[in-house]
């Protein structure tokens, strides 16, 4: 038993809690979840960690408040109630400000919510209410325009009960479902029918590239009996003209207009307030008009809606079309069709001239409508994918999408056939951008609530919306279709539309010295953020008013690191603290104190070696790159032969086979990876996801692994799947504005923010470079190609999108590597720019995570030292920054050489999309040579060309330098061995090239050797060594786990014996116990009689630098409440 006063007072309070909630019932006590009000209005559900039923109503910053979410409940017991609300307050960050006012049945509690001063949320009585048994109206009035969050509302007749006192779980036995009120939606839109093109049609004008064949033709309205000139446009393939449907016409134009629209951002999408957006609903005899979310985010609803058509129409030449548009108002616009030799795409360039001041947008539908249940797939990234659509029209914003494209994917003859529209590039100046002011927005459904791709601009009511009397406002318009699926349609847009291409430098330093920048980096405790006690970095995200919090996301990278590098300091420093960490903690992150998000409970701090986050892959890895010498970490990996997780993963089992070379867990993994093609990758997906989910983990399958069970079996069917999988990976890559050679101004009057938010380091709240002083950042000219953000991707829909600050991307380009294996084997080269453009020339040490606006700040060496911090530095991002890093060097270099460059990997996997290959576990191949073991380090070679990347590595009689040129030009280069490399001056080289695998002699000049590289490609030197590299081979250690059950206070002490990539061995050791009161463990050991004493959790203990063969005898000392325990274990080596 634990002491007995705390056993007591956790007693009472639980029985103090039993006694609240057996004096009541679910008829005198009502908890309504916010997020379930049938009305929400103007405010937005969300999902959030830690709140009731796991999801709130929030609402963002407004200058007016007019937020109002309405409910009714049925009230069973007549009384006077009193009203809880949970709500969310921060004391560190403008407290009281976040409020909202409770209504029942219209009258006003007498105290606003969001008040409480509480860090988080928390419950706050706001008032009392008299109910009579019958329906009862609630409602949440967003009061301050200011960042709102209701999570629950609690009634209560028991005026003792404290919802404070009760755990979340415990008060869902109070939860009821809102009454279902009957309610009028808005009008809905009136749309006119499409045309049918009978045989009857005469053409006006035609274009024909052979591809693409647009018409204009005269038809017969039947419904006015007036002809009418609409167009048809046609696909060429199979030797024959198709369309989606040859029956009717194709790209309606549209002109809205309102002459003083309301357009706001409800989440990432634009939502206009007018009669189309509101519903009513009636409630103790009154009628309520509150904003429907779904009808005033519907684009066709956000003014007056005028269907265009053609009334003339002037062939100008093979490749051009003239059309006057006219809508039956009046309202006339002009089109200029374009279509050019050899593309698969119409360009439209429409321009309106306002006769009276108001807004004015375009809306262009591509071809024509198809029906749902024809929808092979849509792209309209990030939202919508396979066949996710929304349920009624619903514009993303330009600034939303990295791709602008609307592309619907059908079937015609058996064929897949892919339709499409995009924006022009001219439609895209050379801005970050910001939501409100996005040029265009696009769309999957049209007027008719038919799937079709549209595309609308500007948007109305954005300020280039606004045209006074004689102004005129233009758009470019990219129509188009394809005989293939919809990756084939978004490569294309790429390629010839957004011209996409692979144009990053890389400046002033390669991608070598960033990385091993980045491992100086993470050595330094201060500005890495790592917490020795903890064993981790700090989590710069989480308050730490309980303890900070701290995280190892990639611990392999750790461990790799030092192997590479062969340096000792960096396995005591960083890799074995982060193997303690794997071998106790329960995930990536945790803390030392209960009550965190991490730790939340009493259990959650109980140390173990299983946790399901450090999976079998990271001990495969673990094992790898300790040389085998570690076998009984198979055991730990797979406990009883089982999985560690219970998801049944086929990646897992692609692990275990690496590690165990058992024919079964292949054969159990090639099953897994079928079924992955068959219910994910090629999967039915109808639901469409909201904007919190992180998009390269949940809106489409995680292929990463499918490379690596290609690479072991050849089987085709694995590298078509990453192909699919990687498009969408594509998809949330930027691709705009068009990069040019010419110069920018960055930081204009010497100002620049970025990321502004102060985080935590430790306990203190911290920003590297803050406060910001004058001058921190000065107004210059750099190239277009070193600030833009074509190439980067991002997180969440969520913290992506800002409707008035810029967009935010992230550095964080973990797919990079991944994308140019896949090229490695098809050769097609989207993989390869979209890779490069990702990683190349981004940065010279740790870059921070999210990019905001044009600036070359994060490019310096020095920058995560003195900052200051414009992109917000995780700390835990590091070692994963560092790992895609690596990944990429060693990838290009196998995929450059086709092969003949070569090296075994782990996979570091699990958080996040924070996935790739781990390199140091085992020899290598470099052309001829097979015994060639890799090595980054410092001050080995210096090269006099920051356009090369360069690799190290070293066999019995070799060193190795494999120089990368990243150049779209040749290059010339000057490799010089420091004297660190045991190389003779004057030494005769071997070169060895793709072009001729056959090495070439190449003479050193003292200690430097000149190349000239080809454009993009791979060289390998090989030098003579003096001496030859004998790498001692560890002899391994078959018991490694030691397991003792002391009692039911202490637990179980756990003791594990790592042999080292270094010569020795540790034991680390630990008491898997929660922190105890009045608690003392002492551990001594026959190398060194004095006593480590450990007074507070976590009682653990890390020895170092054991010979192998030295028999260890731990002497545990424990002392609970004055009760002394002893306890020996002995800890056995092995002979050299």
């Amino acid at each position: 038993m634990k002491q007995p006063k705390v056993l007591l007072t956790g007693f009472l309070f639980f029985i103090s809690c039993l006694i609240q909630i057996k004096a009541q019932t679910t008829s005198n006590t009502f908890l309504v979840e916010a997020e379930e009000f049938q009305f929400p209005d103007r405010w937005m559900a969300s999902n959030e960690i830690g709140v009731s039923s796991g999801a709130i109503l929030s609402v963002g910053q407004t200058a007016t408040p007019n937020a109002n979410a309405y409910t009714a409940i049925n009230v069973k017991t007549a009384g006077t109630y009193d009203i809880w609300t949970r709500s969310r307050d921060y004391p560190d960050n403008r407290p009281g400000t976040r409020r909202f006012l409770i209504y029942v049945n219209e009258v006003a509690m007498s105290q606003e919510s969001g008040i409480h001063g509480q860090d988080g949320y928390y419950w706050e009585k706001v008032g009392t209410a008299t109910l009579d048994t019958a329906e009862t109206l609630l409602r949440i009035k967003d009061t301050r325009g200011y960042f709102g969050r209701c999570d629950a509302l609690l009634l209560t007749t028991v005026t003792s009960f404290n919802p404070n006192l009760q755990s979340l779980t415990a008060l869902q036995a109070f939860k009821i479902s809102p009454k279902k009120l009957e309610s009028i939606p808005p009008s809905a839109l009136v749309a006119a029918p499409y045309l049918p093109i009978t045989s009857s049609a005469t053409t006006n004008a035609e274009m024909n590239n052979g591809k693409l064949k647009l018409q204009f033709v005269t038809v017969l309205d039947a419904a006015t009996n007036l002809p009418r000139i609409v167009s048809t446009t046609s696909l060429y393939n199979g030797g024959q003209w198709t369309a989606v449907n040859t029956g009717v016409e194709s790209n309606r134009i549209f002109l809205l207009h309102e002459a003083t629209p309301d357009v706001n951002y409800i989440g990432v999408n634009p939502a206009w307030e007018n009669a189309a957006g509101m519903s009513t609903f009636q409630s103790m005899g009154q009628t309520f008009s509150v904003f429907d979310q779904a009808n005033g985010k519907n684009p066709f609803s956000a003014g007056q809606l005028l269907l265009c058509r053609a009334t003339s129409v002037i062939k100008i030449s093979d490749e051009q079309i003239n059309v006057t548009y006219a809508s039956d108002s009046g309202y006339t616009l002009t089109g200029i069709w374009k279509l050019a030799a050899g593309v698969n795409h119409l360009s439209l360039t429409l321009n309106y001239q306002a006769t009276a001041t108001g807004y004015y947008s375009f809306a262009v539908a591509a071809l024509q409508p198809i029906a749902a249940s024809a929808v092979k797939n849509v792209q309209l990234p990030p939202m919508f994918q396979y066949q996710r659509l929304p349920s009624q029209p619903l514009m993303v914003p330009s600034a939303l999408t990295p791709q602008p494209v609307s592309i619907v994917e059908t079937t015609v003859n058996n064929t897949p056939y892919s339709y499409f529209v995009a924006g022009a590039l001219s439609n895209f100046p050379l801005e970050w951008a910001t939501g409100e002011t996005s040029p265009m927005g696009f769309s999957l459904k049209n007027e008719s609530n038919q799937v079709q791709p549209l595309a609308f601009g500007p948007i109305l009511g954005f300020a280039d919306s606004k045209l006074n009397t004689g102004q005129s406002t233009t758009r470019e318009f990219m129509i188009g279709a394809l005989p293939s699926t919809w990756d084939g349609a978004l490569e294309y847009l790429s390629n010839k539309v957004y011209d996409v291409k692979d144009y990053r430098k890389q400046g002033t330093t390669s991608l070598t010295n960033a990385a091993l920048n980045m491992v100086d980096l993470i050595k330094n405790d201060n500005a890495s953020g790592w917490d020795t006690n903890m064993k981790g970095f700090y989590d710069i995200e989480q308050d730490p008013v309980i303890a900070p919090v701290v995280v190892n996301t990639s611990p392999l990278m750790l461990l790799s690191a030092a192997v590479l590098g062969q340096d000792e300091d960096m396995y005591l420093k960083r890799a074995l603290p982060a193997i303690e960490y794997t071998l106790s903690r329960r995930g990536y992150r945790w803390s030392n104190k209960q009550g965190t998000l991490y730790t939340p409970t009493e259990s959650s701090l109980k140390l173990s070696p299983y946790s399901k986050e450090f999976n079998v892959a990271y001990f495969e890895g673990l094992d790898k790159l300790t040389k085998g010498a570690n076998p009984w970490l198979v055991d730990l990996a797979l406990p009883n032969g089982e999985l560690r997780t219970t998801t049944n993963s086929w990646t897992e089992k692609l692990a275990a086979y690496r590690m165990t070379q058992i024919a079964s867990w292949l054969s159990d993994a090639i099953r897994g990876a079928d079924l992955f093609l068959t219910n994910d990758v090629y999967a039915t997906k109808t639901t469409a996801l909201d904007e919190h989910g992180f998009y390269n983990t949940s809106f489409y399958p995680n292929w990463w692994d499918l490379m690596d069970i290609y690479e072991l079996t050849k089987y085709s069917r694995y590298l078509t799947a990453a192909e699919k999988s990687a498009f969408y990976t594509i998809a949330g890559i930027r691709s705009y504005p068009k990069v040019t050679t010419n110069q920018q101004t960055i930081h204009p009057g010497n100002n620049y923010s970025g990321t502004t938010t102060i985080w935590w380091k430790g306990t203190q709240q911290y920003r590297l470079g803050y406060p910001r002083v004058a001058g921190d950042v000065q107004e210059k000219q750099v190239a277009q190609d070193l600030v833009s953000p074509v190439g980067l991707g991002f997180e969440q829909p969520v913290t992506l999108f800002f409707p008035k600050a810029q967009i935010l991307h992230v550095y964080m380009s973990n797919w990079a590597p991944n994308l140019l294996r896949i090229f490695q084997y098809n050769n097609r080269e989207i993989f390869q720019t979209y890779a490069r453009n990702s990683i190349i020339g981004r940065f010279a040490n740790y870059p921070g995570y999210y990019a905001r606006g044009f600036t070359d700040v994060p490019l310096k060496v020095d920058y995560p030292y003195v900052g200051p911090d414009v992109s917000s530095i995780y700390y835990h991002h590091i070692p994963s920054q560092l790992a895609f890093s690596v990944d990429f060097l060693v990838t290009e270099a196998m995929q450059r050489s086709q092969g003949n460059i070569n090296f075994p990997y782990s996979r570091q996997e699990g958080f996040v999309w924070f996935n790739n290959r781990i390199f140091g576990g085992g020899k290598g191949k470099i052309y001829t040579d097979k015994e060639a073991t890799l090595v980054l380090k410092k001050d080995l070679v210096q090269s006099s060309n920051p356009d090369v990347n360069y690799l190290t590595a070293v066999s019995e009689n070799k060193f190795w330098v494999i120089a990368l040129n990243e150049s779209a030009n040749p290059a010339a280069v000057s490799l010089t061995l420091t004297d660190s490399v045991k190389v003779a001056s004057n030494s005769s080289s071997e070169l060895y090239t793709n072009d001729n695998c056959t090495p070439t002699t190449t003479l050193m000049n003292g200690r430097t050797t000149q190349l000239t590289l080809g454009a993009k490609s791979v060289s390998a030197l090989s030098f003579p060594l003096i001496t030859p590299f004998t790498e001692a081979k560890p002899p391994k250690l078959p018991q490694g786990m030691y397991t003792t059950t002391i009692d039911s206070h202490w637990g179980t002490f756990y003791a594990f014996r790592i042999r080292s990539p270094f010569g020795w061995d540790s034991i680390y050791a630990y008491l898997d116990t929660p922190p105890l009161e009045n608690a003392e463990a002492n551990l001594t050991t026959n190398l060194d009689a004095n006593a480590q004493q450990r007074v507070a959790y976590p009682y653990e203990w890390s020895l170092k630098k054991i010979p192998y063969d030295k028999q260890v005898v731990l002497n545990l000392q424990l002392t609970l409440n004055g009760v002394d325990k002893n306890l020996s274990v002995t800890v056995n080596g092995t002979n050299n």
